[in-house]
């Protein structure tokens, strides 16, 4: 069967991948995570995802700068959501200097924005 929504989700820990994959893959949605920016350029179709997750503090690069190239160096037009646990106006000042669609603040309970 083939799913009906991708997400892909950048994050430099696989617990943390396989916690959004468990959460979230199911029926009818597939999520693939990449760990290493480098294996953004190896993800295939990256233009086929219905939504791209990013960790904003990465060690080899902020999140925010990887949506901006995402959004203007790749045209990637999928809405895309910073997850972070810096302040929610901290947050917010990348989010929209990096034009990404929404945010999440780590933690139990936390909403999106």
């Amino acid at each position: 069967m083939t799913a009906n929504h991708r997400i892909l989700v950048i994050d430099d820990s696989e617990l943390v991948i396989e916690a959004v994959r468990d959460g979230l893959e199911g029926d009818n949605v597939e999520v693939e995570g990449v760990t290493d920016i480098s294996a953004i350029d190896q993800s295939q179709g990256l233009h086929s995802f219905d939504l791209i997750l990013i960790d904003v503090q990465m060690p080899a690069m902020f999140g925010d700068d990887v949506a901006l190239t995402l959004r203007q160096g790749r045209s990637v037009q999928a809405p895309i959501v910073l997850l972070s646990s810096l302040s929610d106006p901290e947050l917010a000042v990348r989010a929209s200097e990096a034009g990404v669609d929404a945010t999440s603040p780590s933690g139990a309970g936390r909403r999106i924005h």
